[in-house]
């Protein structure tokens, strides 16, 4: 942020003229700039055209006078011009012309080349250039340059322009004009920096908000290639073993008492297993869109903990690993409902990356401001670069199921999300080859109270 803008903003002035743009174009970057500058234009001119309006009642300066408070009326209107037509073209053109007339009928009763205003009508075109768009601001500038020739070959001619205010003002008139005119500049470029300087931030920021928007689209666009290949890969293989057995159920080839019962059995897991994947995609859409249920109560983890081991009971039990557990009651804020889930997935993870002989603890325990909930194996762990990415949607990690076990690469991040959810968090601590320890923190009951 410049000086200049920094002044500016200080004393609201930004404020002021944001406050008069039409709200047709206050989101086009372009047309709001330039209407804040012939907004500030406008205030300026009515400020300095008020004080010299004043200064020439009081020395008598009638005719100056009516000229003066005819520009700054005309310049002050411009604004709610611009409010009702939201046209910067047309109000540009309208200031540039009461600017360079105005200044040029000053001249003409002030002495022409011997008075102040004919320095104002010579910096003119300048003022154009800024308020009008072209070619319009061009014809101005020819205006305005011929004007000043009049005037300048007037004087070099030898003849004498009027002045019609006593000739004892001369001076002072002549020493507040051309002290006006630099002052009106400095403002004018003020406003004009302070307005482009607003523009290039607009611009950065809506070009760095497209970046980031740009950045999402294409971490969704890779998100939904994922999707895709989960839905042609992991559902494809059971929906083709289903296929096949129902076929076969269908045909009559299958018709022996045990094999319809073990075919039962293997249909039902390929469909728990596809079930299973819709409903972690539906979980992950439901929390990124803020519409996962989570209804927070004081709970016992312990009674959840326990039954999340009794419910993947039978699982250890087929790849021979043993669930070892160590429950005491510990008080927390969380959802028990969700908690299940998050200690379904870990267990679940647990026994699916471990080795048939090996064993899996769950354990609580509370520290000094959370409940925790522990998960460790004595599995395959997790290198550093695995962990790094652990939490991550659709996360295939180097290690693989130890049963050739599905996986869509979405439960951890679920964890973490759902754990987030209830003012929670995950946490992983793994060596490779030696086993991982999931530690699930939730804020403790009598921490919260």
């Amino acid at each position: 942020m410049t000086l200049s803008e920094k002044i500016l903003e200080l004393c609201s002035w930004f404020k002021i003229i944001d406050r008069r743009l039409p709200v047709a174009i206050r989101e086009i970057n372009d047309e709001r700039r330039l209407a804040r500058l012939q907004v500030g234009f406008s205030l300026l001119g009515g400020i300095f055209g008020s004080a010299y309006a004043i200064f020439y009642s009081a020395i008598g300066h009638t005719a100056g006078s009516i000229v003066v408070i005819s520009c700054t009326v005309s310049m002050v209107l411009t604004i709610p011009v611009l409010m009702m037509s939201s046209n910067t073209r047309l109000v540009g053109n309208i200031q540039s012309g009461v600017l360079i007339f105005g200044f040029a009928v000053l001249a003409a009763i002030e002495g022409g080349a011997r008075g102040h205003a004919l320095a104002w009508l010579a910096t003119s075109p300048l003022c154009a250039l800024l308020l009008a768009r072209r070619p319009g601001a061009y014809v101005w500038c020819i205006i305005a340059i011929a004007l000043t020739s009049v005037f300048a070959i007037l004087e070099w001619m030898g003849i004498a322009v009027p002045i019609l205010y006593p000739d004892r003002w001369h001076y002072p008139v002549n020493a507040l004009g051309y002290l006006g005119l630099p002052i009106f500049l400095c403002g004018l470029g003020a406003t004009f920096e302070g307005t482009r300087a607003i523009a290039v931030r607009e611009k950065d920021e809506a070009l760095h908000s497209l970046a980031t928007a740009n950045k999402r689209l294409v971490v969704l666009n890779a998100e939904k290639d994922e999707f895709l290949q989960i839905a042609a890969h992991d559902l494809k293989n059971p929906l083709t073993t289903m296929q096949g057995y129902s076929e076969m159920l269908g045909e009559g080839i299958i018709t022996q008492a045990d094999k319809v019962q073990a075919t039962g059995k293997t249909l039902f897991a390929m469909s728990r297993r596809m079930t299973n994947i819709v409903t972690e995609l539906l979980d992950i859409n439901a929390i990124e869109q803020g519409k996962y249920p989570v209804k927070l109560e004081v709970i016992d983890i312990a009674p959840v903990a326990t039954e999340a081991v009794e419910r993947l009971t039978l699982a250890a039990e087929k790849k021979s690993i043993q669930i070892v557990f160590h429950t005491p009651s510990v008080m927390a804020i969380a959802d028990a409902k969700a908690l299940g889930q998050i200690l379904d997935n870990l267990l679940s993870n647990a026994l699916k990356y471990s080795n048939p002989g090996t064993t899996v603890e769950m354990r609580t325990a509370a520290s000094d401001e959370h409940a925790v909930v522990e998960v460790v194996d004595e599995g395959l762990g997790l290198s550093e670069e695995d962990q790094k990415k652990l939490f991550q949607k659709f996360t295939r990690l180097s290690s693989r199921p130890t049963a050739g076990e599905s996986s869509t690469g979405l439960g951890l991040s679920i964890v973490k999300r759902i754990a987030e959810s209830m003012g929670g968090n995950v946490y992983c601590q793994s060596q490779l080859g030696i086993g991982s320890t999931f530690q699930v923190m939730l804020p403790l009951a009598a921490a919260a109270e």
